[in-house]
């Protein structure tokens, strides 16, 4: 269940200003994974966050906030959200990515 947090926060964090229709599709369908408040299927972004003893809403509250941050440099013509492929330096990333991937 981590590992499929992990990967919703990463696909995140890596296609916000993606530009082919793969990478678009995987960020929507993490935004939606993440927004969503389902609970009949076990791993549903509820669940996990339950299972693995995270704050769901307080999580949620910040990746939308980290989104929201993400989306305003991109409209400014910003670099800091893109893919690594689209610019040459690091990634900003989301500070729970580098606690689950230890």
């Amino acid at each position: 269940m981590l590992a499929v947090l992990e990967d919703a926060i990463f696909c995140l964090q890596n296609f916000p200003a993606a530009r082919d229709l793969r990478q678009k599709t995987i960020f929507r369908n993490a935004k939606n994974w993440l927004l969503s408040d389902r609970i009949d299927w076990p791993f549903s972004y509820r669940n996990v966050c339950d299972v693995l003893g995270i704050d769901a809403n307080y999580l949620r509250q910040g990746l939308v906030r980290w989104q929201d941050t993400c989306s305003a440099e991109i409209k400014r013509g910003g670099t800091a959200f893109m893919p690594a492929k689209a610019k040459q330096s690091t990634l900003s990333k989301f500070p729970c990515r580098s606690i689950a991937a230890e």
